[in-house]
């Protein structure tokens, strides 16, 4: 087993916090066995913070900017429900249906984030996925220049699946939570269930058309002389983005084609009035889906991950010959 370690870039919280953890906790989540379990979160600044979770009590006191890390000692695999408390001058988040077992981290483009119920005899296995010691979670698919230390729970639109998906949340496997759950990994994680017959928890962050560079952070990237030249050409494209100019050039073809609609007699579409997207929030910025999805679990314990990608470094001007270094540096 390993422990997902990250370098992250802290944001400055203020001194006075609510109570609070981060995403990657919560209902129905699987905490890792033998291993030291840490939690993380926010309070008031200097005030005692206190984890209760199987016998264990463990306390802390929240720095001068409210953040608080307390480690649990290891724990041994264990499929009966229980609960997490954490407590700070009375306030207090309970977490329910807690197991402890092996959490596996999915990573990758779109063939690892292929939904189950759209793969070849994936009905099969939706039916038969009733297995309430795996649990599931779907991280929102973000990009960011600097790294976040959290993401949201919502309600989010799959382009690659056309529909619409709970992301954020633990969720128990049932035949309905599992059918836009990511194909490999829920193949995997029950094939792994079967054989350890441990609790299971599986964490989704892959996002399709997505290059290896998107997932290593840019002080890793920064180490490695062959991805100097596409670290430059971004930031030059970061650096050169215009969001006056680019609404105008969307505006200027938008008029362009009215006048072609309108001679064919058909309605135009609406006029735009946001412009494109900075290139520093695209999921291809290096280091930018890292910084949104990966780093907000630093300090997460796990027992593996899976990362199914390649494609997009593969094809076209890609950079599969960089790839032998940067794959080994996301490793």
């Amino acid at each position: 087993s390993t422990i997902l370690l990250t370098c992250l870039v802290v944001f400055s919280t203020a001194a006075q916090a609510e109570l609070r953890v981060p995403h990657i906790f919560g209902d129905n989540m699987v905490l890792q066995r033998e291993k030291p379990v840490t939690v993380w979160g926010w309070a008031d600044a200097g005030k005692q913070v206190t984890v209760d979770f199987a016998g264990q009590r463990k306390d802390c006191l929240a720095g001068q900017d409210g953040r608080w890390r307390i480690a649990l000692d290891p724990l041994p695999a264990c499929a009966q429900a229980a609960e997490l408390t954490i407590r700070s001058e009375g306030s207090s988040v309970v977490f329910k249906n807690v197991l402890v077992g092996d959490v596996w981290l999915l990573g990758g483009q779109s063939n690892m984030e292929q939904a189950l119920g759209n793969i070849r005899d994936g009905d099969v296995e939706v039916l038969s996925a009733d297995r309430p010691a795996i649990r599931l979670m779907t991280v929102p698919l973000r990009a960011n220049p600097a790294p976040l230390d959290d993401f949201p729970s919502i309600d989010e639109y799959n382009s690659w699946s056309n529909v619409t998906e709970r992301k954020g949340d633990w969720r128990v496997c049932t035949p309905e939570t599992v059918e836009l759950f990511s194909a490999v990994g829920y193949v995997f994680g029950n094939r792994i269930h079967q054989v350890t017959k441990v609790p299971v928890g599986l964490i989704d962050t892959s996002w399709g058309g997505t290059t290896v560079e998107a997932w290593i952070s840019r002080p890793a990237l920064a180490k490695i002389a062959q991805a100097r030249p596409l670290l430059d050409d971004w930031d030059g494209r970061i650096a050169a983005y215009d969001r006056d100019a680019s609404l105008a050039q969307l505006v200027a073809r938008w008029e362009s084609r009215v006048e072609k609609l309108k001679a064919e007699g058909r309605d135009p579409e609406p006029k735009p009035t946001e412009p494109k997207p900075s290139p520093a929030v695209n999921r291809n910025n290096p280091g930018a889906a890292y910084n949104a999805i990966i780093a907000p679990m630093a300090g997460l314990s796990v027992k593996g991950m899976l990362f199914y990608q390649g494609i997009n470094n593969a094809v076209g001007g890609a950079r599969p010959s960089v790839y032998r270094k940067t794959f080994s540096a996301l490793i």
